[in-house]
């Protein structure tokens, strides 16, 4: 085999490997939603009018903080495909990817894409 083309393979191979090593788990997708939620569900109290609305947003978001683990755990599914896991929720009928993960890091939608998808 020639020099080049030894490297290249060697260099193919260390790319896989790390991909492998570092692909997150289900735990990774779980605390990534997680943050995302408690960010959403933050974002929604701020923006409620007037005291009513920011009491009754400070209980929900207390309520919904407390029981949104719970419903991540119920709904998350996280397919490993080795070198990237992907993070599904059903809801319904309706299956949407929700998350990638990708050398030790979780991609979520932003923010205000979930809020326009009313994900959570």
């Amino acid at each position: 085999m020639k020099t080049g083309c030894m490297v290249t393979v060697l260099a193919a191979a260390a790319l896989v490997v790390t991909l492998v090593a570092t692909c997150p788990d289900r735990r990774a997708h779980k605390e990534a939603l997680g943050q995302l939620m408690k960010e959403v569900i933050d974002e929604r109290v701020e923006s409620s009018g007037g005291l009513v609305g920011r009491v009754l947003g400070t209980i929900g978001k207390m309520t919904l903080e407390q029981t949104g683990g719970l419903a991540i755990d119920q709904l998350l599914t996280v397919d490993d495909y080795y070198v990237v896991s992907v993070g599904r929720v059903t809801m319904g009928q309706e299956h949407r990817v929700v998350s990638v993960g990708v050398l030790g890091h979780v991609f979520t939608p932003d923010k205000d894409d979930v809020m326009k998808m009313s994900l959570f």
